[in-house]
C-alpha cells in the first residue's frame, strides 16, 4: 500500500513538472531546483483543482482519475517533443562537485538515512501522525472522501478551526481515491515527500548562490535538526508552509539576480498556495505582494504584474472558500478584547516571557542547535561575495515572527496563552526555521572560501 501511495502522487509531480516547463523559460542548469518544486507545487495546484471539482457537485473519483490520465498523456507528448528537440537540458542535471566532493555527499547521504529511518520509524508506530492531524487534516480528508455530496458537513466541527484550508485534505483525499481504499500510508507518504522536498529547496537554492558544498551544509543542518522529525512524521501542514514560504523567497532571490520575469510568476503561485496550505500563509502573502510591488515600482518594470499572475489562482479559490464555505475564526471573535490586548504593552510583555520559556522547553533541542550554528558563524565569518537580496529572508523571517505574536497577544480569549503557545510554538518556529539557514548559509563563508584563504605562513612569505 505504501508503493501505491507514492505511485498515486506521481501525476501531481507530473502537473508540477509541466507547469514548471510552461512558466519558466530559463531553466539551464537548474533541472535538479526543478524536480525538487515540482512535487510541492503540483501537490497545491491539484488540491485547488479538486476542490473547485467537489464544489460543483461532482465525484472526486472522476476528477483523480482524470486527472491521471491526462497528465501521462501529456507528459508523453511533452517527452516526445523534449526526446526529438534536444537532450542537452538533462545533461545538466547532474552536480558538479569541487574536489572532495565525496565527503560532502557522503555527509549528505548519511544525514538524509538518518532523517529517514527516524521518520519511518516514528510513522509506523503512529500511523495517524500527531493530534493536530488528527483534528485539523485527516478528518477533512475522511469528510471528502466518505462524505459525496454531503462532504461540506465538515464546516460543522465545533472542536477545531474548520476555516483552515484545505490544501492538505484534498491531496489526501485525492490519493484515497486513487488507490481506493482509506489508508494511512497516504498521508505519511505525503509528509515524507514534503520534507524531502523543503531539504531539496534549501540545498537547490544554497547551491545555486553559494555552491554544492555550502549548500550541503545547509541540507545537513536541515536534517539533523532535532525538530524536523517530530514536526515532519506528524502529518502536519507546517512542512508544506515552510516548503512555499522557502521557495517562493529563494525565487525572488534567483529573480533578483536574473531579472527573469517567469521567476516572479513562480514566486507568486509558490507564495499563494502557502496561504492555500494554512492561515498563516496569508501573512506571507500579503509581506511578497509589498515586496513585489517595491520592486516594481523602484524597478518601474511589470513585476508586480507577474507575480500576480502567479499568486491569482489560489488565492481566488481561497477567497471563495472564505467567503462562501469556511465559517469565520474564532480567534478574532472579540475584537474589542483583541485590540484592548493589543494597546497593552504588559501582554507583550507576558507572551514573550511565555514563549521564551515554551521555545526553550518544547522545541527538541532547537536552542542548543543555534547557539551551535551561532558559535559555527563566529568561527567561519562572514563571506565577502555579495548577493542581490540576501537579507529577504531574514525580512519574511521578522515579518511571519512579529504577525505569530501580534496573534499571541490579541486572542487569549479562546484558548488561553498558557496552552496556546506551548501547543503551537515548535511549528510557528518550523515555519521560518529553512529562511533562517537560508539566510546563514548565505552569509557564511563557504567551505571553498575557505579553502580559497591564504594560509599565515604565506601571509608572511608575501609580506
Amino acid at each position: 500500500m505504501l508503493l501505491l501511495a507514492t505511485f498515486s502522487l506521481i501525476p501531481r509531480f507530473l502537473l508540477g513538472f509541466l507547469t514548471l516547463e510552461l512558466i519558466w523559460r530559463k531553466k539551464a542548469k537548474r533541472r535538479v531546483l526543478e524536480l525538487v518544486m515540482a512535487g510541492p507545487m503540483g501537490v497545491g495546484i491539484s488540491s485547488l483543482l479538486s476542490f473547485l471539482w467537489i464544489w460543483m457537485g461532482l465525484e472526486l473519483r472522476l476528477y483523480a482519475l482524470g486527472e491521471t490520465v491526462l497528465m501521462c498523456i501529456v507528459f508523453a507528448l511533452w517527452a516526445r517533443h523534449a526526446i526529438r528537440a534536444s537532450s542537452r537540458g538533462w545533461q545538466k542535471l547532474r552536480c558538479t562537485w569541487p574536489p572532495g566532493g565525496i565527503v560532502w555527499w557522503g555527509g549528505l547521504s548519511a544525514a538524509a538515512l538518518f532523517f529517514s529511518a527516524q521518520f519511518w520509524t516514528l510513522s509506523l508506530q503512529k500511523p495517524h501522525g500527531s493530534w493536530d492531524a488528527w483534528v485539523h487534516w485527516n478528518v477533512v480528508s475522511r469528510f471528502v472522501y466518505r462524505g459525496g455530496e454531503l462532504w461540506q458537513g465538515t464546516f460543522l466541527r465545533i472542536l477545531d478551526q474548520p476555516d483552515y484550508p484545505l490544501l492538505i485534505a484534498m491531496t489526501n483525499a485525492t490519493t484515497w481515491e486513487l488507490v481506493q481504499k482509506e489508508t494511512s500510508r497516504g498521508p505519511m507518504t505525503l509528509a515524507f515527500l514534503s520534507s524531502i522536498a523543503l531539504v531539496g529547496l534549501l540545498f537547490s537554492f544554497v547551491r545555486e548562490l553559494r555552491g554544492a558544498p555550502q549548500a550541503s551544509l545547509a541540507a545537513i543542518a536541515m536534517l539533523t535538526h532535532p525538530l524536523f522529525v517530530p514536526v515532519g512524521f506528524s502529518q502536519y501542514a507546517d512542512v508544506p508552509e515552510a516548503c512555499y514560504f522557502l521557495a517562493s523567497t529563494g525565487l525572488t532571490l534567483l529573480y533578483l539576480r536574473s531579472r527573469d520575469r517567469s521567476l516572479a510568476t513562480l514566486a507568486g503561485l509558490m507564495a499563494g498556495l502557502g496561504a492555500w496550505a494554512k492561515n498563516e500563509g496569508l501573512v506571507f502573502a500579503a509581506a511578497t505582494f509589498l515586496l513585489w510591488a517595491y520592486l516594481s515600482w523602484r524597478g518601474r518594470s511589470p513585476a508586480l504584474k507577474d507575480y500576480l499572475l502567479g499568486a491569482a489562482l489560489p488565492l481566488s479559490v481561497l477567497g471563495l472558500f472564505k467567503a462562501f464555505l469556511a465559517p469565520g475564526s474564532d480567534l478574532f471573535s472579540n475584537p474589542n478584547a483583541a485590540l484592548a490586548a493589543l494597546i497593552d504593552p504588559s501582554r507583550y510583555l507576558s507572551v514573550l516571557q511565555q514563549a521564551a520559556m515554551a521555545f526553550w522547553n518544547r522545541t527538541s533541542g532547537s536552542p542548543a542547535l543555534l547557539l551551535l550554528l551561532a558559535a559555527y558563524a563566529c568561527l567561519v565569518g562572514r563571506s565577502r561575495q555579495k548577493i542581490a537580496g540576501q537579507g529577504l529572508p531574514i525580512f519574511f523571517l521578522a515579518v511571519q515572527s512579529s504577525a505569530y505574536l501580534l496573534v499571541y497577544v490579541a486572542t487569549p480569549f479562546a484558548y488561553g496563552t498558557a496552552a496556546m503557545i506551548p501547543t503551537s510554538i515548535g511549528r510557528l518556529y518550523f515555519h521560518v526555521l529553512p529562511l533562517l539557514l537560508l539566510a546563514l548559509f548565505l552569509w557564511l563563508k563557504s567551505p571553498e572560501d575557505l579553502g580559497q584563504q591564504p594560509t599565515r605562513a604565506t601571509q608572511i612569505i608575501k609580506s
